[in-house]
């Protein structure tokens, strides 16, 4: 990577991170807090084992984290697509292949909007075609931070293609139909485990639910689980178990999501 590309990348956006603004952060700082709070209520109905069970929180918020770095990339890998689609029919109408990124960023901007991925990467290739570093070198930065396999795998044979003379626009069309088909596969997978993912929130809520239920008819009929050693033990132990069977639950909905 070039000087001028490094200068640049600096402040440009690495796909498996995702650094919240400061209202979104706030907002799951407090979910995370009220995650706690909610844990400590219902298992030890005491304030200090809000202390003990912090980690509980942080380890959430890592995972809202992760997620929305999971959703950015699929988000980026969606409009990569059309994004490749629409360079393909300016190089078609008689566009070099530089000329045809840079038009295809106002069809991203009314799909997509001006602050999306795909419209601010476009905006940053601009730029680089502008500083004369090459759509190759453009293309790889972008593939190393994309985090996704089929923008890699196009960053590898695009710049094969350059430097050995190919037919680009139609190499740009054929990746753009396969990584169309990948997607439009991934995203009915996606729908299938949303229903999963559903019914999994759903049966952690029950048996809270449930429980509550019961206490509202009966308030002191689970009582003795509070305030002494024995009860602490047991709930602690109710606690391992519920948090296991979740970490089982989200692990066996992982293994059938799409990469």
């Amino acid at each position: 990577m070039t000087k001028s590309l490094k200068q640049q990348a600096g402040g440009r956006q690495n796909y498996n991170e995702y650094s919240p603004g400061y209202a979104e952060g706030m907002r799951m700082v407090a979910e995370s807090i009220g995650y706690v709070l909610f844990l400590g209520f219902f298992f030890y109905r005491d304030g200090r084992a809000v202390l003990f069970l912090l980690p509980l929180g942080f380890l959430r918020y890592k995972k809202k984290i992760r997620q929305k770095a999971e959703r950015r990339k699929r988000q980026l890998a969606v409009q990569f697509r059309e994004c490749l689609l629409s360079v393909s029919a300016s190089m078609k109408a008689g566009y070099s292949v530089e000329n045809a990124f840079v038009e295809s960023m106002a069809d991203m901007r009314q799909l997509f909007g001006t602050e999306s991925p795909i419209a601010r990467e476009l905006e940053a290739i601009r730029k680089g075609v502008m500083n004369n570093v090459s759509l190759e070198e453009l293309l790889c930065d972008l593939s190393a931070r994309s985090g996704n396999r089929d923008i890699r795998e196009f960053a590898d044979v695009f710049g094969i293609a350059k430097r050995g003379g190919g037919n680009i626009p139609d190499i740009i069309q054929a990746t753009a139909t396969v990584i169309g088909q990948k997607i439009d596969m991934e995203e009915e997978i996606h729908v299938l485990i949303s229903g999963k993912k559903l019914e999994q929130k759903i049966m952690s809520i029950l048996p809270f639910a449930i429980l509550l239920y019961v206490e509202a008819g009966n308030r002191s009929y689970f009582a003795p689980l509070y305030h002494n050693p024995v009860g602490i033990i047991v709930m602690s132990g109710s606690l391992c178990a519920y948090l296991g069977a979740g970490c089982w639950a989200a692990g066996v909905v992982k293994v059938y999501e799409p990469e």
